[in-house]
C-alpha cells in the first residue's frame, strides 16, 4: 500500500502540478487589478473569491455529472482548454484597450495604526490563522466524505455531489465574509463569532448525521437515478451546508482583518491563499493518513470543533485586550 501511495502520488504531481500552478496564480492577480486601495481588500476580494468558488462548484458539478456523459472524457478536456483560451483572447483584446496600470496607494503599518482606533491582529496571528483554516477546512472535508461513504454508493457521483456542496458552502461563506467586511463592526469580533459558530456547526455534525441518515441506514439503495441524485445532494446539504459556509466565511474574512497593514492587493492575496492552499494539503492528508486511522470519525470531528475552539480562544487572549472580551 505504501509504494503504490507513493506511485499515485508521483503520478498525480508530474501531470497535474504544473497546470494547477499558473491556474492558481490567476486569483492573485485579479485581486491585484481589481483592488485599488488596501480598505477595498476585504469587501473585493471576498466578493471576487465567492465568485470564484461558485465557479469551482459548477465545475465540479459539470465534470462530476454531465460531461463525460454527454462529450466524453477527451472532448470534456478539450472543453476546458478551450475556455482558458477564450479568457486568454478576452483578457488580451481587453488590455490592448487599458490605460496604463494604476498604482496602488500604499500605507505604511505605521500609518495604518494611527487611522485605526485600535490595532488590528498582528500579521503573524492572521498568517497563522490563514494556515489553520486551509488545515482544517480540507481536514473537515476528507473527514465528511469518509462519513458519508458509509451511507452512500461508493461512486464517482456520490463524491462530485460531496464536493459540489462543500465548495458551494465554502463559496456562500466567502460571501457572509463579503457582508460583514461592508459592516461597521469589529473585526476581530466578527472573527471570533465564526469561529465559535464553526466550532459548534462542527459538533453537531455527528448527530445531524446520524438523523438524517435514520441510524446509518444506507440511502438512497431502492431508488431511481434521480431519485437517488436528489437525495445524495439533499442528505449532504443538510449536514455539510451550514457547518462548510461558516468555515468557509473565515479565510476571505482574514482578508479585511488585513487592510491595515497591507500594502499590495495581489501580493497579500497570494501571501495568504499560498498559506491557506498549502495547510490544506497538509490537512487532507493528515486527515486521511492519520487522524482517521489513530483516532477514528468521531474523535476527529470532535477534535476539529476544538481546534476552532481553540483559535477563537487565540484571537481574544492572544492581542490580551480586555475591552470587549
Amino acid at each position: 500500500p505504501a509504494l503504490m501511495t507513493g506511485v499515485k502520488l508521483v503520478l498525480a504531481v508530474g501531470i497535474l502540478f504544473l497546470p494547477a500552478f499558473f491556474m492558481g496564480g490567476t486569483l492573485p492577480v485579479m485581486g491585484q487589478y481589481l483592488v485599488r486601495s488596501p480598505s477595498e481588500l476585504g469587501r473585493k476580494a471576498s466578493a471576487l473569491y465567492a465568485i470564484n468558488t461558485v465557479g469551482a462548484a459548477v465545475g465540479a458539478l459539470a465534470a462530476g455529472f454531465y460531461l463525460p456523459a454527454v462529450l466524453g472524457f477527451r472532448a470534456s478536456y478539450g472543453l476546458a482548454i478551450g475556455l482558458n483560451l477564450v479568457v486568454f483572447a478576452v483578457t488580451f483584446w481587453w488590455s490592448r484597450g487599458e490605460a496604463a496600470p494604476v498604482k496602488v496607494p500604499e500605507r505604511s503599518p505605521v500609518t495604518a495604526a494611527a487611522a485605526e482606533p485600535s490595532p488590528p491582529l498582528s500579521p503573524g496571528l492572521v498568517w497563522v490563522l490563514a494556515f489553520a483554516s486551509g488545515f482544517l477546512t480540507l481536514a473537515l472535508e476528507v473527514l465528511w466524505t469518509r462519513m458519508f461513504s458509509q451511507v452512500l454508493q461508493n461512486s464517482v457521483y456520490t463524491f462530485a455531489a460531496i464536493l459540489t456542496v462543500f465548495l458551494l458552502a465554502l463559496a456562500c461563506g466567502s460571501v457572509v465574509a463579503h457582508v460583514l467586511s461592508r459592516r461597521s463592526v469589529r473585526p476581530e469580533r466578527a472573527l471570533v463569532l465564526l469561529l465559535l459558530a464553526s466550532a459548534a456547526a462542527i459538533s453537531v455534525t455527528p448527530y445531524a448525521f446520524y438523523w438524517l441518515t435514520s441510524g446509518l441506514e444506507q440511502l438512497g439503495s431502492d431508488l431511481g437515478w434521480g431519485a437517488y441524485v436528489m437525495t445524495v445532494f439533499g442528505a449532504v446539504g443538510g449536514v455539510m451546508l451550514l457547518p462548510g459556509l461558516l468555515v468557509g466565511s473565515v479565510f476571505p474574512y482574514l482578508l479585511k482583518i488585513s487592510e491595515s497593514w497591507a500594502k499590495s492587493a495581489g501580493k497579500t492575496i497570494g501571501q495568504l491563499a499560498s498559506v491557506n492552499t498549502g495547510a490544506a494539503i497538509l490537512g487532507s492528508l493528515a486527515a486521511g493518513f492519520v487522524l482517521l486511522n489513530s483516532l477514528g470519525l468521531w474523535r476527529s470531528l470532535g477534535l476539529m470543533a476544538l481546534c476552532y475552539l481553540g483559535l477563537a480562544g487565540a484571537v481574544l487572549y492572544l492581542p490580551f485586550r480586555t475591552g470587549w472580551r
